[in-house]
């Protein structure tokens, strides 16, 4: 049996993976964490949200430096002093994305440089609001050509965004876009994903994709899972991620499947 890799950076997603239906991070995953962390592996939080809205998870864990957030679109430290990188929709490309999420009967979300916001009533954004767990601020819409959006979320009813990634009118939009939730597609600046985020991280700290291993447990990991040489999918319900990934975590799907994917990893 060849030997395992010797891997020197972990990208570890949030929801359904490092949490599972809550916030706060299990003993088992803390413990796994610094059982990688004891052989001299780097961890950096990879997700969908916001940098602000990472703080909270990041604060639960010890050693940590960096997230990549908003899907890639920022790579910073944790404090932000030290930002890599930070992608931002074109502001015509950001009002195209916004009146066609409308027209296809989705509320919208922004992610800005500073914050998240709603520009529809908070009704119509409750479920992705509970998801993020952190209160989404009511913006104007005319405000939104003063802001650098990451990106643009549709949000509707449960299962409304399954199969919209094979709607016409996203063919006119130069954007990446991703879906996130039954209910939540995304879209960011072209070639933008929390793969392309890794990948920059990863070069800045001398590390190659073989030293990489990343967890995740849906769509939006896949990049990540394309760009490191070792990936571990939650056993979750996507299974397009557990398709792309090198192997999928053991069973059930809750709050300890990423120590047990960790146990497997090393």
């Amino acid at each position: 049996m060849p030997p395992r890799p010797k891997y020197r950076l972990a990208a570890i997603d949030i929801d359904g993976t490092l949490i599972h239906g809550t916030r706060i991070i299990s003993d088992a995953n803390r413990r796994a964490i610094a059982r990688l962390q004891a052989q001299g592996i780097e961890i950096v939080l990879a997700s969908g949200r916001h940098h602000d809205s990472m703080l909270k998870f990041a604060a639960q864990l010890t050693g940590l430096r960096w997230l990549v957030s908003s899907q890639g679109a920022e790579v910073s430290d944790i404090p932000r002093r030290e930002t890599l990188a930070k992608h931002y929709l074109p502001p015509d490309t950001a009002r195209r994305a916004i009146a066609t999420g409308r027209q296809l009967g989705f509320a919208i979300v922004i992610y800005a440089d500073e914050g998240v916001y709603r520009l529809d009533a908070a009704g119509k954004i409750a479920a992705y609001a509970g998801l993020e767990g952190s209160k989404i601020a009511p913006l104007d819409e005319s405000e939104c050509d003063r802001k650098r959006l990451f990106k643009v979320v549709w949000c509707g009813a449960e299962e409304s965004a399954i199969g919209i990634e094979h709607h016409p009118a996203l063919a006119a939009l130069d954007v990446t876009h991703v879906r996130t939730h039954n209910y939540l597609y995304e879209l960011l600046p072209r070639g933008v994903t929390k793969g392309s985020g890794l990948a920059l991280l990863a070069g800045h700290l001398g590390v190659s994709a073989a030293e990489t291993i990343a967890f995740g447990d849906a769509e939006n990991d896949i990049p990540m899972f394309q760009w490191a040489a070792t990936s571990v999918a939650m056993p979750s319900r996507w299974t397009a991620a557990q398709a792309s990934a090198t192997m999928t975590a053991p069973g059930p799907e809750d709050d300890t499947a990423l120590a047990r994917g960790i146990d497997m990893a090393l």
